[in-house]
């Protein structure tokens, strides 16, 4: 027996709510959008915030709404340098697996 467990796998879409507690109203600097399995990222809006309210999470920038999902249907993930948290989803229109990468901004504490 070792020191490590293996672990559980996880299920897509499932939360817990002591972690996305720590994503609401947190503020951005930017968001990002990229395909899964393709090379580079399209920026959606810059300056803004996470928002998680009713089961849904929106994702708002620059006064528009950029990313808005049940959370049923959407992974999320912080990212390991704690400096942004990601959100894997499938597009309804074209049916991709797409990432949201939204990127915190920096304050001094």
């Amino acid at each position: 027996m070792g020191i490590f467990r293996k672990k559980s796998p996880s299920k897509e879409g499932v939360h817990t709510d002591k972690g996305l507690s720590c994503l609401c109203n947190r503020a951005i600097r930017y968001a990002a959008v990229r395909v899964a399995g393709e090379n580079g990222e399209t920026v959606v809006g810059r300056e803004g915030y996470i928002n998680l309210t009713d089961g849904r999470v929106i994702i708002c920038c620059s006064g528009k709404t950029v990313f808005d999902s049940e959370l049923d249907g959407v992974t999320v993930g912080e990212l390991m340098s704690h400096n942004g948290a990601t959100f894997t989803y499938r597009d309804a229109q074209d049916g991709k697996k797409k990432i949201l990468t939204a990127y915190y901004t920096s304050y001094v504490k």
